[in-house]
């Protein structure tokens, strides 16, 4: 069996902007007979540009493969999936306005609510695996081996998550900022602030 890479390419582009539209909400009904190889080749493209090729991926592949009726042999699958792997390191890892899962799918810097819990939450989240606090320590910091009791490592630590807190901000205010000029707002009036 041999999977069609042109297919691939146009399924890819065609769904390009509303692929995270029905990401997550794919069809209820059975994939039936006629569609099958079609299906999973679109599906398996879509899954790669989220997450990329990790065990996630494939096994959210299977699972969708587990809807097909008759069920697809394994080593049709197999095919499909090395098929859509190929497509993706060679196509889309390489186009210029790629973004790899990781970026894609990191959380936001920006805390739910502008508070010192909510900027707590978000340091926590970030820095809980190399940040602690305790009455009987104070400021622990993990260096890869052990806790260290060192207040100004720990503050180190926070500082380079505000830094980069700052670097996301000022990535999601220029994105704002180019989303308005495109809409048609002169970028002046953006940049000053105000109403248009």
């Amino acid at each position: 069996m041999t999977i069609d890479e042109g297919l691939l390419q146009l399924n890819s582009m065609e769904l390009e902007e509303d692929f995270d539209a029905d990401f997550y909400r794919p069809s209820k009904g059975p994939i039936a007979e006629g569609s099958r190889n079609s299906t999973m080749s679109v599906f398996a493209a879509k899954i790669l540009k989220r997450l990329g090729v990790t065990q996630e991926a494939r096994s959210g592949f299977d699972e969708q493969a587990s809807r097909c009726e008759p069920p697809l042999e394994k080593s049709e699958l197999d095919t499909i999936w090395g098929s859509a792997v190929r497509f993706y390191n060679k196509t889309s890892k390489s186009s210029d306005d790629y973004i790899s899962p990781d970026s894609f799918n990191r959380p936001s810097l920006k805390p739910d609510d502008f508070s010192d819990i909510g900027e707590a939450g978000v340091l926590a989240r970030e820095y809980g695996d190399v940040l602690a606090y305790t009455n009987a320590t104070d400021y622990l910091t993990f260096n890869g081996q052990y806790w260290k009791e060192d207040k100004q490592l720990a503050i180190g630590k926070v500082l380079e998550f505000m830094d980069f807190q700052l670097a996301d901000a000022l990535e999601q205010y220029e994105k704002s900022v180019k989303e308005l000029v495109n809409s048609g707002i002169d970028e002046s009036v953006v940049r000053e602030g105000g109403k248009a």
